[in-house]
C-alpha cells in the first residue's frame, strides 16, 4: 500500500494539477442519487453532510473537536486551517463518492486523501464504529498536515523522498484510534450502539449553512488511495 501511495503522488507531482479537479467532487463515478450537501463549521474542521444525517453531522462534528483536543496535544500539533470531514448516510452512499477515485470496498471504513486532506467515511448507526474511524482518519489528517507544512496540496515532493514506511502511517493512527468490537486496534473506552456522544463539555458549533457543492463525498480511510 505504501509503495502504491508514493507511485500515485510521484505520477501527480509529474502530471501536473489536472487529475486533482476530477477528483474534488467530481463526476466520474457513478450515482444513484443526487447529494444535496449542507456545512457545519466548528472552529478546525467542516463536516459536510445531507439532510439525512443531520443529527449524526452535529455530533460528528462535537466528536471531531474533541478529538482534536487529544491528538493535537499528543501529537504536538495543530491545524492552520479548517478540514474537512464529509459524511455519508450508509455505506452504500459512501461508495459512489467522488472524493477519491477508484471502487470503495464494502469493507472500508474510512478514508483520507492526501492533497485536500479530505477526510470522507459513511455514518453506520454505530457511534463507536463513527468515533474509531473519525479518530484514525484525523491522525492521517494530522499526518498529511505535518508533511504539507499546514498547506494542503503542498508537501507532495516531501512525502516521496521521506517515503514513510507502512507501520508510521497506519501504526499510528491504529494506537491513537478507540478500540470496537468489529475494529479492536487502537485503545481507548467504546460506546454502546446509538448511544449520542453529547456531554455538556461538547465545543460549541458555529451553526449550517448551504454550501455551493452539491455532490457526493465518500468513504475511504486512505491517502490518495490507500485504504484501511
Amino acid at each position: 500500500m505504501r509503495r502504491t501511495l508514493v507511485a500515485t503522488l510521484a505520477a501527480l507531482a509529474l502530471g501536473g494539477a489536472a487529475p486533482l479537479a476530477a477528483q474534488y467532487f467530481g463526476q466520474n463515478k457513478v450515482q444513484y442519487r443526487a447529494f444535496d450537501f449542507k456545512v457545519i463549521q466548528t472552529e478546525h474542521f467542516e463536516v459536510y453532510f445531507y439532510e439525512q444525517e443531520h443529527a449524526a453531522a452535529l455530533d460528528a462534528a462535537r466528536m471531531a473537536e474533541r478529538a482534536y483536543a487529544r491528538l493535537s496535544r499528543v501529537l504536538h500539533h495543530q491545524f492552520q486551517s479548517r478540514k474537512p470531514i464529509i459524511l455519508y448516510a450508509s455505506s452504500s452512499d459512501f461508495q459512489q463518492t467522488n472524493v477519491v477515485g477508484g471502487e470503495i470496498s464494502e469493507a472500508t471504513g474510512g478514508v483520507t486523501e492526501f492533497l485536500k486532506h479530505r477526510m470522507v467515511l459513511p455514518f453506520t448507526g454505530s457511534y463507536g464504529e463513527l468515533e474509531h474511524v473519525l479518530q484514525h482518519e484525523m491522525v492521517h489528517q494530522f499526518q498529511y498536515d505535518v508533511f504539507s507544512h499546514g498547506h494542503a496540496g503542498a508537501g507532495v515532493g516531501t512525502i516521496i523522498s521521506v517515503n514513510p514506511p507502512l507501520w508510521f502511517m497506519e501504526g499510528s493512527p491504529c494506537r491513537s484510534a478507540p478500540s470496537t468490537p468489529t475494529r479492536p486496534c487502537g485503545c481507548g473506552t467504546r460506546r454502546s450502539r446509538g448511544t449520542s456522544p453529547r456531554s455538556s463539555s461538547s465545543p460549541t458549533i458555529r451553526g449550517s449553512s448551504p454550501t455551493a457543492s452539491a455532490t457526493p463525498c465518500g468513504r475511504t480511510s486512505a491517502r490518495s488511495g490507500a485504504t484501511r
